[in-house]
């Protein structure tokens, strides 16, 4: 069933992005995973091995917000988010860049 709905949602760009967010900055690497495009999820397993125990701890009590501020629409198949991420009541902006494979929207994160 999770599958299926993990699926089906990262068929919507914006549940992707802010998921991926929401996992990553929380330190859930293994749920963050499956949002980032296939040649770069090694890394986050690389990240894991790095931090310790202790820091993943911290970093789960991290309270994630997420707004999108604006959307680029490079083709069918780029797009390029603004966002404002809040860490622990700290804001920050970032560019986030999902491309489509296979009708299924993924993080890039070497953009």
């Amino acid at each position: 069933m999770s599958a299926l709905l993990l699926s089906a949602c990262t068929t919507n760009p914006d549940w992707v992005v802010e998921h991926f967010v929401k996992h990553w900055f929380k330190g859930n690497l293994e749920d963050a995973k499956p949002y980032l495009m296939p040649e770069f999820r090694k890394y986050a397993d690389s990240l894991k091995n790095r931090k310790s125990q202790e820091e993943f701890e911290k970093m789960s009590e991290t309270e994630v917000k997420f707004k999108i501020m604006n959307v680029t629409k490079e083709n069918d198949s780029i797009r390029l988010y603004h966002c404002e991420v809040t860490l622990d009541g700290i804001e920050q902006e970032m560019n986030i860049t999902l491309k489509r494979l296979k009708n299924r929207w993924f993080v890039d994160i070497a953009n």
